[in-house]
């Protein structure tokens, strides 16, 4: 990268914690009650914040199947990708016409 970047740093600027590494410390503060975050008198919403629930999340699939299924819908594998029903009702109804 060094050799085509022509001596800028690319890196300038970058933060190098990782947004999984945030979480982790931030979930890590919350679940400590004693915590220094939980008496600043400006950050009100932490009260609300659940450590054991609030930090997880489901992987997600985006549907780009063709020809018949909806393409962009968002489902949790790629098997519960919806059909699209404009594309299977046109092919069914050239489908019946031949």
């Amino acid at each position: 990268v060094e050799l085509i970047s022509f001596g800028i740093n690319t890196k300038e600027g970058c933060s190098l914690v990782a947004p999984v590494e945030y979480m982790t410390e931030l979930q890590t503060q919350l679940s400590n009650k004693d915590s220094a975050l939980f008496y600043q008198h400006d950050l009100q919403l932490l009260n609300k914040v659940h450590p054991e629930s609030s930090f997880t999340f489901a992987e997600q699939h985006f549907c780009n199947r063709e020809p018949l299924w909806e393409y962009a819908a968002v489902a949790a594998t790629e098997s519960e990708c919806p059909f699209d029903l404009v594309k299977l009702g046109s092919f069914g109804l050239v489908g019946l016409t031949v």
